[in-house]
This record gives C-alpha cells, sequence and structure tokens, in this order.
C-alpha cells in the first residue's frame, strides 16, 4: 500500500515504480513531475488515469514489462507536456486515440517480444502518427513478425 501523502509531494520530479506489487495506483496530483517509469508490476492490471491538471510538466513516461495491462488510459492525450513515451513489453489491446492530441510529443517507442506481439496495433498508430506534428522518433521494435515459417 502507498501512502497517499507521498503522492502529494509538490516538489516530487521523478517517480519510479518497480517491481510494485499493486493491482492499481492511485490518482497522481504531482504538478512538478517531470519524468515517470512504471516497470516490473506483475499485477498491475490498470493505469491510473493521466490528467493534465494533476501532472503538469510530465515529460516522459515509460512502462515496462506490464504484462496485466490492456489498456493506457484515455486520458493520455491530456498531457501536454509529454515529449517521450516509451512502452515495452505490455500486454496493450489498443491504444487510445487520444493520444493524437499529444501535439508536442517527439519520441514515441511501442516495443513488444514474442510474448507481447502487437502488431494489431500498427493501424492505429498509424492512424494517430499524422497528428503527432512534433514527433521525430517513432521506433516500433518487435510488434511485427517478419519470418515466413
Amino acid at each position: 500500500m502507498i501512502d497517499p501523502s507521498i503522492l502529494q509531494i509538490l516538489l516530487l520530479h521523478t517517480v519510479i515504480f518497480v517491481g510494485c506489487d499493486l493491482h492499481t495506483l492511485p490518482l497522481l496530483m504531482l504538478p512538478s513531475l517531470e519524468f515517470m517509469r512504471i516497470s516490473e508490476c506483475v499485477h498491475l492490471a490498470k493505469l491510473p488515469a493521466l490528467h493534465s491538471h494533476a501532472l503538469p510538466k510530465l515529460a516522459i513516461l515509460q512502462l515496462h514489462n506490464l504484462l496485466q495491462v490492456m489498456q493506457l488510459p484515455a486520458t493520455l492525450g491530456e498531457l501536454t507536456a509529454l515529449r517521450g513515451l516509451y512502452i515495452d513489453k505490455c500486454a496493450l489491446r489498443s491504444i487510445p486515440m487520444s493520444i493524437q492530441a499529444l501535439t508536442g510529443l517527439r519520441e514515441l517507442v511501442i516495443a513488444g517480444d514474442s510474448s507481447t506481439r502487437a502488431s494489431h496495433l500498427i493501424p492505429e498508430i498509424a492512424f494517430c502518427v499524422p497528428d503527432l506534428r512534433g514527433l521525430r522518433k517513432l521506433c516500433l521494435p518487435g510488434l511485427l513478425d517478419f519470418d515466413q515459417k
């Protein structure tokens, strides 16, 4: 259990959840937060809503090895300060169309492996990319299997 008072520290710039034993994360209200990494939380099934008024400075969001997380919050597109979104080895079923609003996003990396291959995400990503005017790097390693067997 996370003490809710910890998540209200006004000057906190970085939050890293690694290997936490939580099924959900609490709603985050961190006005100075710039970097957040959520990794290896094997029981985490749902991410909290991510609102710009709660995370107005969040620039980097990294999600790694979250095999129970099937979807990103629909509110992801509200994070207008987001410059880098890095998703690696997550079992996503879809990408929220709200990411089209992330016009300041510079880097989008969505990676998979044999257990999280997500070629079904390619059309959704392709639909959103034209609206991401600030995008300078799009990397989709491991989403497609080019091996012909």
